[in-house]
């Protein structure tokens, strides 16, 4: 599943576009209450990367609350554990075992750049994690060759994945490796302005189908978990 990231900059036309579409709302920048309850497929993400490009955290307080008070109401998906990019580990896990204990689905991060030691705690201990890479362009060799090395650690001998595992900022690897899922966060300032030179003449509100269209129809890798290939094939 692809994840399309919105935020409080994102247009009014461009959010009821996206009702049936899974989405990952970062709280960095808010968007109106009011939404909520117009998404079919919601996750939550804290903004650390936004927020560490400047050179902020977010607040643990916040975003615990803002995250219990909507979740009874319209369900998270899931919801990031990482307050910042540079978090120390141990204070990841625990923003992840309070969130947890207070009946929220989190779901712990691991970074690039990160010891793989804490990689493999999370492979042996959580069935669902989040990885993000630190590279700008994350459609660079470098950040391939670190994709290659994360997945060497949570695949089982046949290739396969071993946990869930989503992948932040990670949209052009969905169909290379065996991600559970990934969200965009540049379909609105990418994949929405190729639509409308290609289609000068339409409006907006017309588009939003067909940038949903483009990442529902991309194909997970086939190395997938058999038991995600499962659930991917009911949902389908």
């Amino acid at each position: 599943m692809i994840y399309l990231g919105i935020d409080g900059s994102i247009s009014r036309v461009r959010l009821e576009g996206l009702r049936v579409a899974p989405v990952l709302y970062s709280i960095f920048r808010q968007l109106p209450l009011s939404y909520f309850d117009t998404f079919t497929h919601i996750a939550l993400d804290s903004g650390a990367y936004p927020a560490w490009k400047e050179g902020k955290t977010v607040d643990f307080s916040y975003y615990k609350d803002m995250a219990l008070r909507w979740h009874y109401q319209q369900p998270w998906e899931w919801i990031a554990s990482d307050m910042a990019v540079d978090e120390p580990f141990d204070q990841m896990l625990d923003n992840c075992n309070k969130l947890r204990s207070m009946g929220l689905p989190a779901v712990p991060a691991y970074k690039q750049g990160s010891p793989l030691w804490q990689l493999e705690f999370l492979r042996d201990n959580f069935d669902h994690i989040g990885i993000g890479s630190t590279d700008s362009d994350t459609g660079g060799e470098h950040t391939r060759r670190w994709l290659d090395e994360v997945f060497d650690y949570v695949c089982d001998s046949e290739g396969y994945s071993t946990v869930k595992v989503h992948g932040f900022r990670l949209v052009s690897y969905y169909s290379d490796f065996p991600f559970y899922s990934c969200d965009s966060t540049t379909w609105a300032q990418r994949t929405l302005p190729d639509l409308r030179k290609r289609i000068p003449w339409a409006k907006e509100s017309e588009l939003m189908p067909h940038v949903i269209s483009y990442y529902t129809r991309k194909e997970p890798c086939a190395r997938l978990a058999k038991a995600d290939q499962m659930q991917f094939a009911l949902a389908s």
